[in-house]
Protein backbone atom coordinates (compact mmCIF):
# COMPACT_ATOMS: atom_id res chain seq x y z
CA UNK A 1 0.00 0.00 0.00
CA UNK A 2 1.37 3.41 -0.92
CA UNK A 3 1.42 6.46 1.34
CA UNK A 4 -1.83 7.45 2.97
CA UNK A 5 -3.84 6.85 6.08
CA UNK A 6 -5.33 3.42 5.59
CA UNK A 7 -5.12 -0.01 7.17
CA UNK A 8 -5.67 -3.36 5.52
CA UNK A 9 -8.13 -5.26 7.71
CA UNK A 10 -8.61 -8.42 5.66
CA UNK A 11 -7.14 -10.27 2.71
CA UNK A 12 -8.93 -13.52 1.86
CA UNK A 13 -10.14 -15.64 -1.00
CA UNK A 14 -13.50 -14.67 -2.42
CA UNK A 15 -16.38 -16.82 -1.15
CA UNK A 16 -17.61 -17.43 -4.71
CA UNK A 17 -15.68 -17.37 -7.95
CA UNK A 18 -12.09 -16.34 -8.53
CA UNK A 19 -10.38 -13.48 -6.77
CA UNK A 20 -9.29 -11.98 -3.51
CA UNK A 21 -11.27 -9.80 -1.13
CA UNK A 22 -9.38 -6.90 0.46
CA UNK A 23 -10.98 -4.78 3.19
CA UNK A 24 -9.53 -1.36 3.97
CA UNK A 25 -10.18 1.16 6.73
CA UNK A 26 -9.40 4.89 6.35
CA UNK A 27 -7.55 5.97 9.52
CA UNK A 28 -6.70 9.65 8.94
CA UNK A 29 -10.17 11.18 9.01
CA UNK A 30 -9.95 12.47 5.41
CA UNK A 31 -11.30 11.05 2.17
CA UNK A 32 -8.58 10.08 -0.29
CA UNK A 33 -7.52 7.50 -2.86
CA UNK A 34 -5.48 4.55 -1.65
CA UNK A 35 -3.17 2.82 -4.13
CA UNK A 36 -2.61 -0.89 -3.60
CA UNK A 37 0.20 -2.79 -5.29
CA UNK A 38 -0.14 -6.55 -5.59
CA UNK A 39 2.56 -9.03 -6.53
CA UNK A 40 0.73 -10.02 -9.75
CA UNK A 41 -0.95 -8.09 -12.55
CA UNK A 42 -4.62 -7.33 -11.98
CA UNK A 43 -7.14 -8.61 -14.51
CA UNK A 44 -10.18 -6.96 -12.90
CA UNK A 45 -10.98 -5.02 -9.73
CA UNK A 46 -14.19 -3.64 -8.28
CA UNK A 47 -15.67 -2.33 -5.09
CA UNK A 48 -18.13 -4.72 -3.51
CA UNK A 49 -20.49 -5.10 -0.59
CA UNK A 50 -19.54 -6.91 2.61
CA UNK A 51 -21.43 -9.86 1.09
CA UNK A 52 -18.94 -9.64 -1.83
CA UNK A 53 -21.50 -8.52 -4.42
CA UNK A 54 -19.92 -6.22 -7.05
CA UNK A 55 -20.69 -2.49 -6.96
CA UNK A 56 -18.43 -0.49 -9.29
CA UNK A 57 -15.31 -1.25 -11.35
CA UNK A 58 -12.01 0.22 -10.21
CA UNK A 59 -9.19 1.55 -12.35
CA UNK A 60 -6.14 -0.68 -12.35
CA UNK A 61 -2.85 -0.64 -14.21
CA UNK A 62 -0.51 -3.60 -14.10
CA UNK A 63 -0.31 -4.71 -10.48
CA UNK A 64 -1.74 -1.48 -9.03
CA UNK A 65 -5.32 -0.51 -8.23
CA UNK A 66 -6.67 2.78 -6.88
CA UNK A 67 -9.37 2.53 -4.21
CA UNK A 68 -11.40 5.57 -3.07
CA UNK A 69 -11.71 5.77 0.72
CA UNK A 70 -14.22 7.88 2.63
CA UNK A 71 -13.07 9.54 5.86
CA UNK A 72 -13.12 6.96 8.68
CA UNK A 73 -14.86 4.53 6.33
CA UNK A 74 -14.47 0.98 5.10
CA UNK A 75 -13.93 -0.20 1.53
CA UNK A 76 -14.26 -3.76 0.31
CA UNK A 77 -12.52 -4.62 -2.96
CA UNK A 78 -12.61 -7.73 -5.11
CA UNK A 79 -9.46 -8.29 -7.18
CA UNK A 80 -8.84 -10.92 -9.83
CA UNK A 81 -5.20 -11.40 -10.79
CA UNK A 82 -3.54 -12.83 -13.92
Amino acid sequence: MEAGHAAILTVKRAETGPGLIIRLYETGGESHNCRLKLCRDIRRASTCTLAEEPLAPLESLGSRVTVPLVANGLATVRVEVE
